[in-house]
């Protein structure tokens, strides 16, 4: 098993998968080949360089982003900021039933 995201090219996209240390579940996100996309998947790695003590089984977190993180990041130009929200700052598979 390997911990780090699988990077794969489909067409004129990139497919970044994660996988969970604790559950071995995956999800994955798709950026373009563009700059906006090279400017996130970046920003993507550099957090998760930053973040070594940060458990992977967690999802929608900088290190690990859930699609929709990525599509307002893109519509953003690539820029990565911490939204403003209630929600918690991370969600595990188990927080939503999966």
């Amino acid at each position: 098993m390997s911990y780090g995201p699988r990077i794969y090219k489909s067409g004129d996209h990139l497919l970044l998968t994660f996988e969970s240390v604790r559950t071995e579940k995956v999800h994955t996100v798709t950026l373009p080949i563009n700059e906006k996309g090279w400017k996130v998947l970046i920003q993507i790695l550099t957090e998760r360089e930053r973040s070594p003590f940060v458990p992977k089984e967690f999802m929608a977190t900088k290190e690990a982003p859930i699609q929709y993180m990525v599509d307002e990041w893109l519509r953003k130009g690539g820029t990565v900021k911490k939204p403003k929200t209630d929600a918690p700052d991370t969600l595990t598979f188990e927080d939503l039933d999966l």
